[in-house]
């Protein structure tokens, strides 16, 4: 992987600064880690394409990996909006392919101390406190 890293980079940082308009021909060229020692990788014949091209399969592989988490959790809650928070809701353009991997829009939580909330939600439910997340966060 180090090996992309000077030709794609140029390319990631446009894709992760720029919501995705229109998605990109996806190919079958990245193959994202897994838990138990499946390290990340490109497939053979991937360095064929154009290097946008390229990133934007990457990338999607990636953003991909976890959707199936997200609609598992949306179906143990019960609901139906995605809700993001934190370092990759700040990115326009990662959130842009995560709606494309998902199928559906992600509403950004505009909240500085989302991470401060969630402690102290957490703490309230173990003295006994319960708080609406939906209230604490101001949505």
């Amino acid at each position: 992987i180090k090996e992309s890293r000077p030709v794609l980079v140029p390319y990631i940082d446009e894709l992760l600064t720029t919501p995705t308009r229109r998605p990109m021909e996806e190919g079958d060229v990245f193959t994202v880690g897994r838990q138990g020692g499946e390290s990340p990788g490109w497939h053979p014949g991937s360095w064929q394409l154009p290097p946008k091209a390229m990133a934007f399969a990457a990338l999607m592989a990636c953003a991909r990996a976890s959707a199936p988490t997200i609609e598992r959790l949306m179906h143990l809650g019960g609901g139906s909006r995605v809700m993001a928070a934190g370092g990759w809701a700040r990115s326009a353009g990662w959130l842009s392919l995560k709606e494309i991997a998902l199928g559906r829009l992600i509403e950004r939580i505009q909240e500085p101390e989302v991470t401060a909330t969630g402690a102290a939600l957490i703490a309230g439910d173990a003295v006994g406190w319960t708080q609406d997340p939906a209230l604490a966060l101001g949505l």
